[in-house]
């Protein structure tokens, strides 16, 4: 079993624009606090695994591309 490489590539990348965005949230979160804005989660925080857990998420993906390979090849 193996993932392509073209896949490897996008989730990788997606998990690096995931971290990219986890910072560039945190960042406006603290300038949200710094300005005395409140930072609820109904528009700073999106709930999606993707963008609290990228790592994860990439595993996931990963974990159900195999499982996927594994079926079909019964």
């Amino acid at each position: 079993m193996k993932i392509p490489k073209y896949v490897e590539r996008l989730i990788q990348r997606r998990t690096k624009l995931a971290w990219e965005l986890i910072e560039v949230g945190a960042e406006l979160d603290e300038w949200l606090e710094k300005n005395d804005i409140p930072t609820g989660t109904d528009y700073t925080a999106t709930g999606c695994m993707i963008y609290c857990e990228p790592s994860t998420a990439g595993e996931l993906v990963r974990r159900d591309i195999l499982a996927k390979e594994k079926e079909n090849e019964h």
